[in-house]
């Protein structure tokens, strides 16, 4: 499944094997000195203020929740206005964390998917859909093909390492018992994180699972509301070319949803 900068397998491996490859344990995210209003990071991800409104654009990333904290430190803000593609899983957990922590409002400007959907836009106390903007689930860590997709991903990337048999299959036991590792603490995390939240996780692989879609899909704010996202406000101004665009821009396709209204969504675990 490979769509612009939103593949699943890449954004959650992103943090693990560049710790396998450097043999240790990663950095801790590194902040720039910057104008006290804003920080610019690496790969588009721009974070700044407005008087009491944050705002977040680009992928989450772990120096983008850095940068989010050393700009909220000691100076509230009421509501954080977000577009990203998603990122990697923990890096989305830690943003949805500190939002719900300080009770903030999440406005979508444009676009929030995958992991900014999934940990973000659940974890606002008001979620602000301004007009034509798109919310749209992509899996999570417990979407039922991710541990054999990631095993495709390791596999993909011993295959281009320079070692002998031995060694390569040496590699891909470490690098897989790393993953596994990963996982398994990434859906022992996110549980949590629903539960704080109020939000069942299905909300994040129903389409997938039960609708057979591949790739991203939205929800209306009814068939959010059934999966305990509540609070969700619609502004006025927004069209469905408005949508259509975002997702020519993105290049990606996004299903909106229809779920039966007869059917009590439960998990398929």
């Amino acid at each position: 499944m490979v769509m612009t900068r939103i593949r699943m397998p890449t954004l959650v491996l992103g943090a693990v094997l560049a710790s396998l490859l450097a043999g240790c344990g990663g950095q801790g995210a590194q902040v720039p000195g910057t104008a006290a209003n804003e920080i610019r990071l690496p790969d588009d991800v721009r974070v700044f203020r407005l008087d009491r409104q944050l705002h977040y654009q680009g992928e989450i990333t772990t120096d983008g929740v850095a940068a989010v904290r050393a700009l909220t430190a000691g100076r509230p803000i009421d509501e954080l206005h977000i577009s990203s593609q998603g990122g990697e899983i923990n890096a989305g957990m830690d943003l949805g964390d500190w939002v719900h922590q300080l009770g903030w409002s999440v406005v979508v400007e444009e676009y929030c998917l995958s992991s900014c959907a999934n940990y973000v836009f659940t974890a606002g106390w008001q979620k602000i859909l301004a007009g034509g903007a798109v919310v749209a689930w992509h899996g999570s860590a417990r979407q039922h093909d991710l541990p054999a997709q990631l095993v495709r991903v390791v596999d993909d990337q011993i295959k281009a390492l320079p070692l002998s048999a031995v060694a390569r299959s040496q590699e891909r036991e470490r690098r897989q018992r790393a993953v596994a590792d990963y996982l398994k603490h990434a859906i022992a995390r996110q549980d949590a994180f629903f539960q704080r939240v109020g939000v069942s996780e299905y909300v994040t692989r129903v389409g997938h699972e039960r609708h057979g879609v591949d790739g991203l899909y939205s929800l209306s704010v009814a068939d959010m509301r059934r999966f305990g996202i509540d609070n969700v406000v619609l502004t006025q101004g927004g069209s469905e070319e408005d949508a259509i665009a975002i997702q020519q821009k993105l290049n990606v396709r996004i299903v909106r949803l229809q779920l039966d209204e007869s059917v009590v969504y439960q998990p398929l675990r």
